[in-house]
């Protein structure tokens, strides 16, 4: 595959579809069709495969290890969206509900690439999931769900992740240097929460047990307001209040 767009569409039978993006970066703006399913793989390093047709095959999706799928159309007719450890998924087709199937990461990352609402909800299996802001601003409103847990990273600088949702994933929760998680939502039902340096938590919302580390900020509210803890251990963590 080259960094082309591919208009072609064809069936994918019974066996299903491997889709090898070999460090390209190729759009497959046709119609995928048929019983069968796709798997996203990359022999290579790097690149992406993105889908921007309103595909209808109804086999399952899978995004392995080294392979980035961004989704710009729909392949809401598939049987399930697994993204594996060392998988990515990025696209425009989170910003909505119906473009998706039901999707869990088992070790996979989500990439934000804009300052949008993600609205679809997603499960965090086995392995969890790996949350990369992208120095972009985003709010997440979907249902975070599942027995994983959450990493939030940022690959750049600036801008935050904004959980706004009733979160119920019951893993853990670790916030990496230098990114920025507001809740407005909650994510109470997470086992616990680590705030290591250069990372900042704010917002209004619900967390479970939460422990700073040294270098780490609490900021509460959207400017003036409440956050909700289960429990608190700054640990030479800092807090960053303002007083009405």
């Amino acid at each position: 595959a080259a960094s082309n767009t591919y208009a072609k569409s064809f069936v994918s039978g019974s066996g299903g579809a491997i889709i090898d993006n070999k460090s390209y970066n190729p759009t497959m703006s046709g119609v995928f069709s048929g019983s069968g399913g796709l798997t996203f793989a990359n022999s290579g390093s790097g690149g992406s495969s993105t889908l921007s047709g309103t595909n209808t095959y109804t086999g399952a999706t899978t995004v392995g290890n080294g392979a980035h799928l961004k989704v710009t159309g729909s392949i809401a007719n598939s049987s399930g969206l697994t993204v594996q450890s060392g998988g990515t998924l990025s696209g425009s087709a989170l910003t909505t509900t119906s473009k998706l199937p039901t999707t869990t990461f088992t070790g996979g990352t989500l990439e934000i690439e804009s300052s949008d609402t993600y609205q679809k909800s997603f499960v965090s299996g086995s392995g969890g999931t790996n949350l990369n802001s992208n120095s972009y601003t985003t709010t997440l409103s979907g249902d975070i769900s599942g027995s994983g847990g959450l990493s939030i990273s940022n690959s750049g600088s600036g801008g935050l992740i904004n959980l706004s949702g009733a979160n119920t994933y019951t893993g853990a929760t670790t916030i990496g240097n230098g990114t920025h998680l507001k809740v407005n939502g909650s994510i109470a039902s997470s086992s616990s929460l680590s705030v290591t340096s250069g990372s900042v938590i704010s917002g209004t919302g619900y967390y479970p047990s939460t422990m700073l580390t040294t270098g780490a900020t609490i900021s509460p509210g959207n400017s003036i307001g409440t956050q909700n803890f289960n429990s608190l251990n700054l640990n030479g963590g800092s807090l960053d209040i303002e007083i009405q």
